[in-house]
């Protein structure tokens, strides 16, 4: 007579990968309906679930000249859209206790120039640091 709970396991692991690809199936639907609505050219993402990464892809195209698509390596120039996401970050590790405003950047960062020396995070928070607003290598086009 067959195990009926090794008969379960069986199963369950053979549904498992399908209902994955299912789920991964209306990720890729959803985005792809939204990029027609919004008209949106080109994006990323990445799905976490569980610290496991379920989704990670490139849609549409970085450069509409090139030809050239989305994938999950491409760099995309966010100029200052991550600002405001930055710094609710650090004023909840601040409200946390994991971080202080007054802490140096070159706690974090220790191989930064001797001229950063007194720069700290609520410096970089308010843009009172004396740092380039954009560097060198930054191109906004």
């Amino acid at each position: 007579m067959p195990n009926i709970r090794a008969i379960g396991v069986i199963i369950l692991l053979l549904l498992c990968p399908a209902v994955i690809f299912a789920q991964k199936d209306r990720i890729d639907t959803f985005i792809e309906n939204n990029m027609a609505r919004q008209r949106i050219v080109g994006l990323a993402v990445g799905v976490i679930k569980d610290g496991k990464v379920i989704k990670a892809k490139g849609y549409g195209y970085a450069n509409l000249e090139l030809n050239a698509p989305v994938t999950t390596s491409t760099m995309f120039k966010l100029g200052s859209v991550s600002k405001q996401i930055i710094a609710s970050a650090i004023m909840k590790l601040v409200s946390e206790g994991k971080l202080r405003l007054n802490d140096p950047v070159m706690k974090f960062y220790p191989d930064a120039p001797a001229h950063w020396s007194a720069i700290t995070l609520r410096h970089l928070l308010n843009h009172t640091s004396g740092l380039i607003r954009e560097s060198p290598a930054f191109d906004a086009i």
